[in-house]
């Protein structure tokens, strides 16, 4: 009975253990099958790539996230997820965009006026007419601003100190060959001011622009002016005008046309997806985008951000493409002027306009120049005198010794002198005196004794002596003086 249980165990493990492994070996084949299975087209994009080709907060950065905001909440796209990618006005990010992306059908570009305006001044071997085109989406106008704090009041203040001292304006805008730098330089054209004469620092974005206004390093911007409004609102910056055809909503800032300056220059935005995708890829990016146009999320993010709509897909996007290649060409030859003015605006600037102001340079450097010589000049003679003063006193120190030599031979002598008269202690110092010349009372009064006891003791001295008195005294030791300083070996003038 238990072998019998027993074996029915077995056969029943062995069952079960067969069941499992055959059913854990089908689930590697249903994997890859549903691998090799293509998707449902309805699945194509649950994600989605969006590439900026600029640091986050600027205008393509806000395009971009005004964007996943609409793909998201009208439900066409799932995840939606912005990359970055600045440098060289979006060329950088264009360059990887082509090369890394090529074939990808669920990646998109953020890019507009800037980047093909980049292309020349940068020399790129990429531009957006190697993308596919989508959808252009928007444009902006762009705002001219000042400091708050600048003498620049209006618009009609700008263009007088443009037309009559353009080189002391420093404009300061987006990267060279963009819209900001074409309203500049159209601007110059209209009011006759040569191109040489413009003073334009670029900068990779709007926030950039209004740093160096703030920071005091141009006094004159040009920038969309969604990326400049918060700087404005804030009474960072005063808005001059605007570059749009008409004033934008619930903004009081009048137009360039309003002021009778016939010019319009607006920059766009666009999405493009990268070379290599299929029409049928191509095709569901603009209905998505059709949609997104249409959407309520989107129109209010253009009111929000003062945008202009101005969606265009398919061959006039294209052709509208084209177009802006061939503006930018034709202003390729003003860019590099403008650019040039950097290293030639003193050349052009401060030779030509102000001769007076290169005379009075090159006064000050004659000037300068003469009184650096008369200064080495003076610095050098003083070090003359120093020289030969260094050399008298070197002179006088040796004759001085000399000197001290002589006199103490001489003492010596007056004591060799008085030792052999035999001369006490008290006479001898009687002679000293007398050969000082005190007279009698002096000696008496330094002594402490009386006139008749200093008379007593000299008569002394001279009767030791063998000399008559005083004067026959100072003549003996005078006479000793005399011969040896006469006989100096190196007596000489100390003069120089």
């Amino acid at each position: 009975m238990v072998v019998s249980i027993r074996l029915s165990l077995m056969k029943f493990t062995y069952l079960s253990t067969t069941i499992a492994v055959l059913i854990l070996g089908c689930l590697p084949i249903a994997d890859v099958t549903a691998q090799d299975d293509p998707e449902p087209d309805d699945q194509s994009f649950t994600n989605l790539t969006i590439v900026v080709p600029a640091l986050e907060g600027g205008g393509w950065d806000l395009t971009a996230q005004a964007v996943r905001k609409t793909l998201r909440e009208e439900g066409l796209v799932d995840r939606v997820r912005i990359e970055h990618s600045p440098g060289a006005g979006g060329l950088i990010g264009l360059a990887q965009f082509i090369e890394g992306r090529r074939g990808d059908g669920s990646a998109l570009l953020v890019a507009g006026m800037f980047t093909v305006g980049a292309s020349a001044p940068n020399r790129s071997r990429v531009s957006l007419l190697e993308t596919t085109p989508i959808a252009r989406l928007t444009e902006t106008s762009a705002a001219i601003v000042v400091p708050v704090d600048s003498p620049i009041m209006t618009i009609g203040d700008l263009v007088l100190m443009f037309e009559s001292r353009p080189d002391t304006i420093i404009w300061t805008g987006g990267s060279l060959g963009g819209p900001d730098e074409m309203l500049v330089q159209t601007l110059a054209a209209t009011l006759g001011v040569e191109a040489a004469q413009v003073h334009y620092k670029a900068h990779p974005g709007g926030s950039e622009v209004g740093a160096a206004l703030i920071g005091g390093s141009a006094n004159v911007g040009v920038s969309d002016y969604s990326e400049l409004e918060s700087l404005i609102s804030a009474g960072h910056l005063r808005a001059l005008a605007l570059s749009s055809n008409a004033r934008l909503a619930d903004v009081d800032i009048p137009t360039l046309q309003e002021r009778g300056i016939d010019i319009t220059v607006g920059n766009w935005r666009a999405v493009f997806a990268p070379p290599g995708i299929s029409s049928a890829e191509r095709d569901r990016l603009v209905e998505v985008f059709d949609k997104l146009a249409d959407s309520a999320v989107w129109k209010a993010a253009i009111d929000r951000h003062h945008w202009s709509d101005s969606y265009l897909t398919g061959p006039p996007f294209e052709s509208f493409l084209q177009s802006q290649y061939a503006i930018a060409s034709a202003m390729q030859n003003t860019s590099q002027q403008a650019a040039r003015v950097e290293t030639s605006f003193l050349h052009q600037t401060i030779l030509r306009r102000y001769p007076w102001l290169v005379a009075l340079v090159l006064f000050s450097i004659v000037i300068a120049s003469v009184a650096f010589w008369q200064r080495y000049r003076a610095r050098r003679s003083v070090a003359d005198l120093a020289e030969i003063l260094e050399g008298v006193s070197s002179d006088a120190e040796v004759l001085s010794a000399k000197l001290d030599d002589a006199l103490q031979g001489r003492m010596r002598q007056i004591d060799a002198d008085f030792d052999k008269w035999g001369l006490s202690a008290a006479e001898k110092e009687i002679a000293l005196f007398l050969l000082k010349g005190l007279r009698l009372q002096d000696i008496a009064d330094l002594r402490k004794t009386s006139e008749r006891t200093v008379r007593q003791q000299a008569q002394a001295v001279y009767k030791k002596a063998g000399l008559d008195g005083r004067t026959d005294l100072s003549a003996h030791f005078v006479e000793e003086f005399m011969n040896p300083v006469s006989e100096l070996p190196d007596h000489q003038d100390p003069r120089p």
